[in-house]
């Protein structure tokens, strides 16, 4: 029951469990909250009957954890990459 209207969460505080993908929620990362607002501004523009549920698409991750060392996960997992050649990507 909507209690009230107009209302949104998006990034950390949302926890969308529709999504066939990620029947856990999305991951707790940058992506999953731009991607989250770019389809509410998108729908807020249209009639409410015309929008587009959110579907994540995942871009993969990086992270740099020290000099010449970092982390690389391209999307959907499939392939990890780490160490110094990971951080020449990062840079």
């Amino acid at each position: 029951v909507h209690a009230t209207k107009n209302i949104y969460a998006l990034g950390d505080c949302a926890i969308m469990e529709g999504d066939k993908n990620y029947p856990h929620g999305h991951p707790q990362l940058a992506q999953p909250a731009i991607q989250q607002a770019k389809n509410l501004a998108e729908n807020l523009l249209k009639n409410e009957a015309a929008w587009k549920p959110f579907s994540y698409k995942d871009k993969g991750s990086l992270a740099i954890i020290g000099r010449n060392k970092a982390v690389m996960d391209f999307p959907k997992h499939k392939y990890f990459l780490k160490g110094f050649i990971a951080w020449l990507i990062w840079i």
